[in-house]
């Protein structure tokens, strides 16, 4: 593994834990009874430090790869402060509809298909046409897609099937899909935490559940 995000993330993770654990058996002597408290505090620094790893030092990565990288594409979606009065104003389905209109006509398609599918998975409460429409546009988009751009529809993707359709395996797809395409993408930290956070999240959950027979 090469990613020096995820290498400090893990590393710095599994000594917290492992500090956690022997702080927690030698509370469980009764020789030390801060210990329990320090168990505490290096509970909650494993806790900050995979908000630091995962929540500040990717996106921060990301977003200066942007400003090296980005060809301008989202940039160019921006200025249409009429679509955006129409959904300040509650007008969601024509706020979505001007969108739609941009994604046949504009300059930025890709950028306004999201928009549109923030739209309608948000306030319009409708996922999963929201997914069907990004999918559909990704496998035949009106200009060829740069990465920035598949990337970004991905992680969209994988919102959706994780947060609002209930499908993880669809989500586990998309991110596997935009780790073989993109592999030296510069979201490539995003897409690997995004992976391992539901991961854990799947097994927390499995975990969780409890055995109805034996």
């Amino acid at each position: 593994m090469s990613d020096p995000i995820v290498i400090l993330r893990r590393v710095s993770g599994g000594l917290l834990l492992v500090a956690t654990a022997f702080a927690l058996a030698l509370a469980a002597t009764g020789k030390e009874p801060r210990a329990l408290l320090l168990a505490g505090m290096l509970w909650s620094l494993y806790g900050l430090s995979r908000a630091v790893t995962s929540g500040f030092l990717s996106p921060a990565m990301d977003w200066f790869g942007g400003l090296l990288g980005n060809g301008g594409t989202m940039l160019r979606a921006r200025g249409h402060s009429e679509i955006e009065a129409l959904a300040a104003q509650g007008r969601f389905q024509d706020a979505a509809e001007r969108w739609y209109r941009e994604a046949v006509e504009g300059e930025a398609p890709a950028a306004a298909m999201l928009r549109r599918a923030e739209l309608l998975a948000g306030p319009l409460a409708d996922p999963g046409t929201a997914a069907a429409e990004l999918t559909q546009y990704r496998d035949l988009p009106r200009r060829p897609l740069s990465s920035t751009e598949d990337v970004a529809i991905g992680l969209a993707l994988v919102e959706l099937y994780e947060r609002r359709l209930d499908d993880p395996a669809r989500a586990m797809f998309e991110l596997r899909r935009l780790l073989d395409l993109h592999p030296a993408s510069r979201h490539v930290h995003r897409i690997r935490n995004t992976l391992m956070d539901l991961k854990e999240r799947r097994s927390g959950d499995a975990s969780d559940t409890p055995e109805t027979t034996r």
